[in-house]
Formats: structure tokens, C-alpha cells, sequence
């Protein structure tokens, strides 16, 4: 009897749709689809369902292109947009048979379920929009064969899996939004492919990997989202040739390294946010080129060295976001020409004095907690609304006692009674002792390349370099150039994390450059020539991206020049000469389109010199 039911149910209804469905003269096919859209989406409780009604049984036949969210041209439905419109249940396969289809929205529903792999039958689809939904499983492959997709839009969703590598067909794809899912593995390398992209979202899932250096051929994009994943890795350099973006967000990650100074080449920029991630070194003072930004996040990173005073440059700057660093010294008074600033975070790092900053009329929030200001300071920025200050840090006497003991036993490891100028040493205040700088506290400058005086004969520095050296955590610069040490490089100068300057030149030190100095992120100058090293180049020293002077000539270096030192982009001087380096000029020196001076003479180099040495335009 309920069979019986089904059959003149199934009739009646059938009779109806064929009734009307000669007055719009869809194709049959696209028809059906139609109904199995309503049937398995809960078509009775939609929000809007006009015209539809007659697949219930009521209401009157009407053409199909009046009904709602149907679009139709010359007898085939050539567009579906029903957003927020409740519909519950799952899409149906039947879908894949409006092959005629442009046009598919069905965003900010209740669906559930899988992406139906005949979607992929689509072939004239250009739009396809299902976000905010609560669709599962992962992405079907077949997606890749619409081929013509101008917009792609799935974020919000329980989606899973991988990214398909296939979406890597889909060359007319101008927008790409992924995010808000479940999606895990890496970024498909394949999504390089995609030249008309503009805007690319892959926020708040659970990717993992590097990020691919392919996405730097996407020369169109304008907005990169891929914070909140597990990305890990360095910062590409090929993303900082990409100078049409707007946006780029990669908070909230594991990336490691530096932020590229590079960077600053993107002045279109408008959002930079690289908080939440493990990036180490120096803020670069390019950034300061970014005149169009509008917020900037470094938050919650290893970075370290001082707040550039070309942030204030930043002139549109809304947002400042600084906080949990190991940023130290002043916070630069340049920063009130950014009167458009409302939020300004530097609260948790190493900052030793605030300026006045009531002139900043737009800010609302100021957050200075946990570093180390006066008293004095505070009570002037008291007055700013939203100021907030959970208390101020005091250095510890244990600081205070390593950087002593560190120089204590520089000074014993190296003959201090013989020197020429040892001021002090042993018997003042660490900040009365000859060639050392203290700030709060803490020894931030230690300069013994000279006895104070024009001669430039160093400060007869003897001996072996301690390994204590490394307990000065404070340290901007250390020159130890123009004495007589002897021995290895300590590898612990790796600790020395806001080192900007390193030099150990003109002494008899031994051994090999330690690949621990490629850590050293925030070293502007390295300068370890004339001494009596050994081995290879640490290939290391290509991260050191903020250096504009490498100076290691006249030692005993050997092996071939790394390529990694390509990659010091903002490089002014590369002087190598007079080592026992061999093999061919690496054709990635070219990429040092900043050097004046490069200097690779008296080694055993052998091949031609690469047309790429053409690029050095700056090359005097």
C-alpha cells in the first residue's frame, strides 16, 4: 500500500512539473536537477522558495526562470543563487547535470556533507560559491576541471583533507578562498600555476610544510592569507616580488628566520602581519618604506635589536603591534608622526624609554606593561585613553653579574694588564670601563678594536676569545678587530641575538668560521678578514639577510663560494679576496643588485664570470 502511494505521488507530481515546465522550456534534465535541489535541501522550510512550491504539490505552475534564484537562458538553467536562504540536508549529484551553469551560490546555509565530485561535470561554471555552510570531507579533485572558474569560494565549512593539486588546472581563477576549514598537508606547489589570481585564502586550517616559493609567480595577487596554520620554515623571497599586494597575513604560525628585509619592496602593502610565529632577528628599517600601511604585526616572535625610527615614516599606520619580542633601547619619538595611530602594543620586551606620546590624539590603546621605563615615562603617557600598564620590569642582579663575569673573563682570557688602554677594568662601575657601553644595566656596546685613540692600532688584545662572550645577551656590537687573539671563534657568539655588528678582523684567529654566526639574524656588518681561518664559508651566512657588509678576505678559507650568499640582497660589500676558494663564480651573486664593491681576487676560481654579475647595476 505505501509503494501504491509512492507511485501516484511520484505521478502527480511528475504530471504537474511536465504541466508548467513546457511554459519555461527548460531542458528536462536541468528540471529534474532542480527537484532533486529541493528535495534533499529541505525545500518545504526554506526562507524564499517562490515558484518552487509547485514541487510540493501547490501553488500554480510557473516558467522556471521566475523562480527564485534561477536564472535561465534559451532553455537551459544558466544560474542557482540561493544564499541564506536555510537550506538543510545535502547537495545533490544531480547538480553535476546543469552543465549549462555559470552561477552556483548556495553560501551561508545549513548544508552538510560532501562536495559532490559532479560539480566537476560544470564546464561552464565561473562562479562557484558554497561558503559558511557546514560541508565535510575533502575537496573533490574533479574541481580542477573548471577550468574556466573565475571564483572559487568554499571557506567556512568542515572541509578536509588535501588541497587538491588539481585546483592547479584552474588558470582563470582570479579569487580562492579556502579558509576557515579543516584542511591539512602542505600548499599544493601547483597553486604557483594560477597567474590571474588576485586573491588567495588559505587562513585558519591545519596546513603544514614551508610555504612554496611558486606563489611568488602569482604577479596579479593582492590579498595572501595564510595565518592560523602549522606552517613552518623561512619567509620565501619570492613572495617580496610580489608588488601588486595589499595583504599579507602569516600570523599565527611556526615560520622561523627573519622578516625579509625585501619586504620593504611591497609599497602598496596595507596590512602586514607576521605575529605569532618564531621569527628572530632585527625589524628592518625598510619596512619604513611601507607608507601605505595600515596596520603592522610583529607580535609575539624572537625578535630582538632596536625599534627602527623609520617606523615613523608610516604616516597611515592605524594599528602597531610590537609586543612580546626581546625588542630593546628607546622607543623612537618618531613614531608621533603617525598621528593616524590608534593601537600601539609594546608591552613584554626589553624597552628602556618611552616618549611623550599625548600628541598621538587618534590613539585609543597603549599598552607599555612589562618593560623597563621610568617612572617618568609612565606618568606622561598616563593621560593617553586606553593606557594600560600592568607594571614595569627591573633588571635583575643576576643580569647585572653575568655581563660582568663575561668581561671579567675577556679580560683575563685576553692579558687586560697589558693592554694598551684598560680603563677601569676590575675596579669602576661596568659603565666607567674603557670601550664598553651600558644600558640599564646591561652591556650593550663592547669596542676594543682601538687604545681611544686616532691611531686605529687596536687595544694589544691577547689570547684566546671566552666562550663567557656569549652571556652578553644585550650586545649591539662587539669589535675586537686589530689585537693579537689567537684561537677558535667561540660558537656561543650565537646567543648574541641583537648583534649588529661583529667585528673580529686583523688578529691570528684560527680555525673555522662557526655556522652558529648564520643565527645571528639582526648582524648588519661582519668583518673577520685577516686572520688565519680555515674550511669552507658556512653556507649559514646566507641567512644572515640584514648584512650589507661581509668582509672574510685574507685567511685560508677553501671550497667553493656558497649560493646561499645570494641571498643577502641588501649586501653593499662582499670582499672574499686572497683565500684558497675554488670552483665557479655562483651565478646567484647576481642577486645582489645592491653591492658597490665585490672583491674575489688571489683564489683559485675557475670558469667565467657570469653574465648574472651584470645585474650589479650599484657595482662601482
Amino acid at each position: 500500500m505505501i509503494y501504491f502511494r509512492r507511485i501516484i505521488y511520484a505521478f502527480i507530481i511528475t504530471s504537474i512539473f511536465y504541466a508548467y515546465r513546457s511554459k519555461a522550456q527548460v531542458n528536462e534534465t536541468d528540471s529534474l536537477a532542480l527537484v532533486a535541489l529541493y528535495n534533499a535541501t529541505d525545500g518545504l522550510n526554506w526562507g524564499i522558495r517562490t515558484g518552487w512550491e509547485i514541487i510540493n504539490g501547490t501553488g500554480s505552475p510557473t516558467p522556471i526562470d521566475t523562480w527564485f534564484g534561477v536564472g535561465v537562458i534559451g532553455g537551459r538553467v544558466t544560474s542557482l543563487s540561493l544564499p541564506s536562504n536555510q537550506l538543510t540536508g545535502t547537495i545533490p549529484a544531480a547538480l553535476g547535470d546543469l552543465t549549462d551553469l555559470s552561477l552556483l551560490d548556495l553560501n551561508n546555509n545549513q548544508l552538510s556533507g560532501p562536495i559532490p565530485t559532479e560539480l566537476g561535470n560544470l564546464t561552464s561554471l565561473t562562479n562557484l560559491v558554497l561558503r559558511f555552510n557546514q560541508l565535510s570531507e575533502p575537496i573533490p579533485a574533479a574541481l580542477g576541471d573548471l577550468t574556466i572558474l573565475g571564483n572559487l569560494d568554499l571557506r567556512g565549512n568542515q572541509l578536509s583533507g588535501l588541497i587538491p593539486s588539481e585546483l592547479g588546472n584552474l588558470i582563470n581563477l582570479g579569487i580562492l578562498f579556502l579558509s576557515g576549514n579543516q584542511l591539512s598537508g602542505s600548499i599544493p606547489v601547483q597553486l604557483g600555476n594560477l597567474t590571474n589570481l588576485s586573491s588567495l585564502f588559505l587562513s585558519e586550517n591545519q596546513l603544514s610544510g614551508s610555504i612554496p616559493v611558486e606563489l611568488g609567480n602569482l604577479s596579479n595577487l593582492r590579498d595572501l592569507s595564510l595565518n592560523e596554520n602549522q606552517l613552518n620554515g623561512t619567509i620565501p623571497n619570492s613572495l617580496t616580488s610580489l608588488t601588486n599586494l595589499r595583504d599579507l597575513s602569516l600570523c599565527d604560525n611556526q615560520l622561523t628566520g627573519s622578516v625579509l628585509v625585501q619586504l620593504g619592496n611591497l609599497t602598496n602593502l596595507e596590512v602586514l602581519c607576521l605575529s605569532g610565529n618564531q621569527l628572530s632577528g632585527s625589524i628592518p628599517v625598510q619596512l619604513g618604506s611601507l607608507t601605505n600601511l595600515t596596520f603592522l604585526g610583529l607580535s609575539f616572535n624572537g625578535l630582538s635589536g632596536s625599534i627602527p625610527l623609520e617606523l615613523g615614516n608610516l604616516t597611515n599606520l592605524s594599528g602597531l603591534s610590537l609586543e612580546q619580542n626581546q625588542l630593546i633601547g628607546a622607543v623612537p619619538a618618531e613614531l608621533t608622526n603617525a598621528m593616524t595611530l590608534h593601537r600601539l602594543d609594546i608591552s613584554f620586551n626589553d624597552l628602556t624609554s618611552l616618549p611623550d606620546l599625548t600628541s598621538l590624539t587618534n590613539l585609543s590603546f597603549l599598552n607599555v606593561s612589562q618593560n623597563f621605563f621610568s617612572a617618568v615615562d609612565i606618568s606622561v603617557n598616563a593621560g593617553i585613553p586606553g593606557f594600560f600598564n600592568t607594571g614595569q620590569r627591573t633588571r635583575t642582579t643576576g643580569d647585572l653579574e653575568s655581563d660582568s663575569l663575561a668581561l671579567v673573563a675577556l679580560y683575563n682570557a685576553t692579558n687586560g694588564s697589558n693592554w694598551t688602554n684598560n680603563t677601569n677594568w676590575l675596579i669602576g662601575s661596568l659603565s666607567t670601563w674603557f670601550g664598553v657601553t651600558v644600558t640599564v644595566d646591561r652591556v650593550t656596546n663592547l669596542a676594543l678594536n682601538d687604545d681611544g685613540t686616532s691611531s686605529f692600532n687596536g687595544n694589544n688584545l691577547s689570547g684566546t676569545i671566552p666562550p663567557e662572550i656569549g652571556d652578553l645577551t644585550l650586545l649591539t656590537e662587539l669589535s675586537l678587530g686589530q689585537n693579537q687573539l689567537e684561537g677558535s671563534i667561540p660558537a656561543e657568539l650565537e646567543n648574541l641575538i641583537n648583534l649588529n655588528v661583529l667585528t673580529l678582523s686583523s688578529n691570528e684567529l684560527t680555525g673555522t668560521i662557526p655556522p652558529e654566526l648564520g643565527n645571528l639574524t639582526a648582524l648588519t656588518q661582519l668583518n673577520l678578514t685577516s686572520n688565519q681561518l680555515v674550511g669552507s664559508i658556512p653556507p649559514e651566512i646566507g641567512n644572515l639577510n640584514s648584512l650589507n657588509f661581509l668582509v672574510i678576505g685574507d685567511n685560508q678559507l677553501n671550497g667553493v663560494i656558497p649560493p646561499e650568499l645570494g641571498n643577502l640582497t641588501v649586501l653593499t660589500q662582499l670582499n672574499l679576496v686572497g683565500n684558497q676558494l675554488s670552483g665557479e663564480i655562483p651565478t646567484e651573486l647576481g642577486n645582489l643588485i645592491n653591492l658597490s664593491a665585490l672583491e674575489l681576487s688571489l683564489n683559485e676560481l675557475t670558469g667565467s664570470i657570469p653574465p648574472e654579475i651584470g645585474n650589479l647595476t650599484s657595482y662601482k
